[in-house]
């Protein structure tokens, strides 16, 4: 990885490499960059290398030319002081690019769609490299064996959630204000996440009469924009930018209803999380969503992936108080969706299928 920082993909690793089986597996997570906040949450007999490297400007652009063999070599190979018998490059970008430079078993593993159009011969030769790919669900995975065409076909590996801890800590004494509806989202302020149309949907609610407190929990580069566009538009009093907030659990199970207002996603962590907690969910129609959700909104309520689909979804959500309760009591039975026994086996048989094979 980049980093372990505070960000979904990287939760969902720790809690992958914290339950598997130690009989068959000695986990090692090596970090580029920073540790990260999320390396914290390690079990302790996970070996975590963490070099420190400096990031510059152009970074990813000087590292997709060099050549990756040397690229390993340089930033990999002097700080590991045993040997592997598989190598999971967890993210696309960096992680990717240095990875495909070593000879040993390896795994590439995707959180987001593919595109056309954005290099796809200069992806697939990297690609091709590894012995196998995985990707957090099944659009993902369709996307990349559509656009991509490796030689490697993707399958989805499922992410690995914490049931038993999210539940727990979501226990935790938290008291908001009861002055209308509880909204919550969590992702890192960027534009991807949408939070910009989400505001922009508020604005909306208020003006429809809507009582209703919104709660974001993460950081990010576009908290000025943000916090400016909520000024504009005189949210103050109804919108809450809380920042990274190291337990968002009580938060989110508490709120009558999560939104998730991505442009793209992978496998949405923030929204199973709001399932296993029996939060009701409306989310855009982004990668995963249905997958977590339903075909046909058995779950939680899907949208369509732009402001005004969002607008409408949320406000079918808020002018039926038996809709929330449904969705309440049909995300609570989603929760076993994201068993964790199931998820950590089926990762666990792919690296020795991998290992083995390879």
């Amino acid at each position: 990885m980049e980093s372990l920082g505070a960000g979904g993909a990287e939760r969902v690793l720790v809690n992958l490499v914290n339950q598997m089986d130690r009989t068959k597996f000695s986990p090692a997570i090596f970090t580029l960059f920073e540790k990260g906040i999320n390396a914290e949450g390690l079990a302790a007999d996970v070996k975590l290398i963490s070099p420190g490297l400096r990031r510059f400007r152009g970074m990813k652009t000087v590292l997709k030319r060099l050549p990756k063999k040397a690229l390993y070599q340089r930033y990999v190979a002097p700080f590991l002081t045993e040997s592997y018998d598989l190598i999971v490059a967890y993210m696309t970008g960096v992680p990717t690019f240095v990875v495909a430079g070593t000879d040993v078993p390896k795994i590439a593993w995707i959180h987001g769609e593919f595109f056309p159009g954005r290099n796809v011969k200069g992806q697939k030769r990297i690609y091709d490299r590894y012995d196998a790919v995985a990707g957090v669900s099944d659009y993902v995975c369709e996307t990349f064996n559509r656009v991509i065409r490796s030689e490697n076909r993707a399958v989805t590996i499922y992410n690995t959630n914490d049931t038993e801890r999210i539940k727990r800590l979501s226990i935790e004494p938290y008291s908001a204000d009861n002055d209308g509806f509880q909204l919550v989202s969590v992702g890192c302020l960027e534009k991807t996440k949408g939070f910009d149309r989400l505001i922009n949907v508020c604005g909306k609610l208020k003006a429809d009469g809507f009582r209703f407190h919104l709660r974001i929990l993460g950081e990010g580069p576009e908290r000025k924009n943000l916090e400016e566009q909520i000024a504009d538009l005189g949210l103050k009093d109804q919108i809450t930018l809380m920042g990274y907030c190291q337990n968002p659990f009580p938060v989110v199970k508490s709120a009558d209803l999560f939104i998730c207002s991505s442009r793209t996603e992978g496998l949405s962590t923030a929204v199973s999380e709001a399932v296993i907690l029996g939060t009701p969910v409306v989310s855009t129609d982004v990668s995963g969503a249905r997958e977590i959700l339903g075909e046909n909104n058995e779950y939680g309520l899907v949208t369509e992936n732009s402001e005004a689909g969002l607008c409408h979804g949320v406000k079918n959500m808020l002018s039926d108080k038996k809709l929330l309760a449904h969705y309440r009591e049909k995300a609570s039975a989603r929760a076993a969706f994201f068993d964790a026994s199931h998820t950590v086996k089926q990762a666990e048989q792919f690296f020795l299928s991998v290992a083995i094979q390879s």
